[in-house]
């Protein structure tokens, strides 16, 4: 009972033994890998703002045209509406004379 007792405790110092180890490698190997993943990071950065500022660069140009047709369209409307009213007053009956208004009532 005691020599298992006694393997318990040697195998569990063993474990901590090797974890500290495990740790210690980790550890060296995340601070060699920092930069590199620091790097990706900024590159990321950069090719999201590209990209950012191309898509900001289209929606602008895009409105602008949109403004541009939206613009001759209000254009041709506004002489549309000269010949619109022209059109309602001659369409619709001429308006009595105040003097029969007055006296057909």
């Amino acid at each position: 009972m005691e020599v298992a007792a006694k393997a318990k405790k040697d195998m569990e110092s063993k474990l901590l033994v090797l974890g500290k180890k495990l740790d210690y490698l980790e550890r060296a190997r995340r601070e060699e890998e920092r930069p590199l993943l620091e790097a990706a990071d900024q590159k990321q950065q950069e090719e999201g703002k590209k990209y950012f500022e191309e898509q900001q660069a289209t929606l602008f140009e895009a409105d602008k045209r949109n403004h541009a047709k939206r613009l001759e369209e209000k254009k041709r409307l506004v002489r549309m509406d000269a010949y619109r009213v022209r059109i309602i007053s001659l369409s619709s009956p001429p308006p009595f004379p105040f003097s029969q208004r007055q006296h057909g009532n």
